[in-house]
């Protein structure tokens, strides 16, 4: 750990163009203690680096790099040590699912859970008033189903759904999407099993911690609607022109081309006519390709 945090310490002192006597100075310890610790020889105090933090424009997380925890590369897990992991959640004050960790990993963005199923319901009505529905979270998820197990989620326009699965089914929600799983009645008395492997994408936690620092209102702002195509791309494009303080007048004179007759064509633009635009405002073509449109839940059997 202290060879980490000597090379963390030591582009935290390079990026802020300080000498370790100037560092030794400002966070006032002697300059054989900074040495030692850019050296690896010894952990910096934790009060330290909160000093640091204060003194500078820096994050304590600056300071901290990422531990692999793997062996050559992969990592065992086994059933004894999942069954130490066990625990009961509650719903309403009543036992809901009992929840077993799995196989995670620090270097990994998945995180899966082995989750039983402990309310029992003798129907496949999604307004049973025995479902409880979560608020949904930040992780996509995929579920990968065992025995006779009932997924419960509301959609888009707020609706209450269900689906039948069984052993071999999967499904995939989105994040924030609320949702439920029970055990349907069965004769052999037999409660649903689901793995649940929820993992971060693009927008993973450190993304997460800059949205929050530019704050709701002004999020906002960047939200682009990918179910309609043409006013994704709309969005996008004007947003890579702020970026390159043009408007669209100035962008024709520049440049030679027409964004007013692209856009009243009310498609996405040809190829070719992407490539110019990419090219003159020296971005990926990629960048300028909205994405498909957005699947909240999606069920394989």
């Amino acid at each position: 750990m202290s060879d980490l945090f000597a090379l963390k310490f030591r582009k935290v002192l390079n990026d802020l163009k300080r000498r370790p006597e100037d560092a030794a100075a400002e966070l006032n310890i002697s300059s054989e203690e900074i040495k030692k610790i850019l050296n690896g020889e010894v952990e910096p105090d934790f009060k330290l680096l909160k000093k640091a933090t204060k003194i500078w424009p820096i994050n304590l997380n600056d300071f901290f790099g990422i531990e692999d925890d793997t062996i050559n590369n992969y990592k065992i897990f086994t059933k004894a040590e999942s069954d130490k992991t066990t625990r009961i959640m509650q719903r309403k004050n009543k036992p809901y699912y009992k929840y077993k960790d799995t196989v995670m990993s620090k270097i990994s963005p998945f995180r899966p859970e082995w989750i039983e199923e402990l309310v029992v319901v003798d129907n496949n009505n999604p307004e049973n008033p025995n479902v409880v529905f979560n608020n949904g979270h930040f992780l996509h998820q995929f579920t990968y189903f065992v025995g006779p197990v009932n997924f419960y989620y509301i959609d888009e326009n707020g609706k209450k759904k269900l689906e039948e699965m069984n052993t071999g089914d999967s499904m995939y929600i989105s994040p924030y999407t609320p949702h439920s799983f029970t055990t349907r009645k069965n004769k052999e008395n037999r409660l649903g099993l689901i793995l649940a492997l929820t993992y971060t994408d693009k927008v993973d936690n450190d993304v997460l911690n800059e949205l929050s620092v530019i704050g709701n209102e002004l999020g906002k702002k960047y939200l682009i609607n990918y179910n309609n195509k043409v006013d994704g791309f709309k969005k996008n494009l004007k947003y890579f022109l702020n970026l390159s303080s043009l408007t669209e007048e100035n962008f024709v004179k520049i440049h030679g081309i027409n964004l007013k007759k692209i856009y009243n064509k009310n498609s996405i633009p040809s190829f070719k006519d992407l490539e110019k635009i990419a090219t003159a405002l020296n971005i990926n073509l990629k960048d300028l390709i909205p994405n498909k449109k957005f699947t909240s839940v999606k069920i394989g059997k």
